[in-house]
């Protein structure tokens, strides 16, 4: 008869321990902000390609002078793909004047696929921003059309 309780207390203590070492699983997503900047004196259109499984998408998106973009994205798995830097190839085009061309391992420091030509501010372990400011210097080092 005295096993029973002492099985019980074992019982009691291995339930009580389970519900002190396990944890809740919490999915927490990384969140990307990027911000453009435009201090070029020239209107800037920025035309971004994605690839597919059946092609290539695009985005275009439009920066005046003076004016900013900003996007923001959830990124479950490391991917980027609704947002400039995670294009496959994008062009950057100044008025009608002058036009860059990068892909992701063009090596520049006017390229706005590279992570590495951002200010990046982390603002948490789960969000971090990105600022790229396009200047004259984009302008002057960009292609004549």
């Amino acid at each position: 008869m005295q096993r029973k309780p002492i099985w019980i207390k074992v019982l009691i203590f291995g339930i009580l321990l389970n519900s002190f070492t396990c944890k809740k699983t919490v999915d927490k997503r990384k969140v990307i902000e990027c911000h453009y900047i435009n201090e070029s004196s020239k209107d800037i259109t920025i035309k971004v390609f994605y690839k597919t499984e059946t092609g290539y998408l695009d985005s275009i998106y439009t920066l005046p002078n003076g004016g900013n973009l900003y996007q923001k994205s959830e990124i479950p798995f490391g991917i980027v793909s609704d947002l400039i830097v995670g294009g496959d190839s994008v062009t950057v085009k100044f008025g009608n004047e002058k036009i860059s061309k990068f892909t992701p391992i063009t090596p520049s420091p006017y390229n706005i696929l590279d992570f590495n030509n951002y200010q990046h501010t982390e603002k948490s372990e789960y969000k971090d921003t990105y600022k790229y400011t396009f200047t004259n210097d984009d302008y002057l080092h960009a292609d004549d059309l």
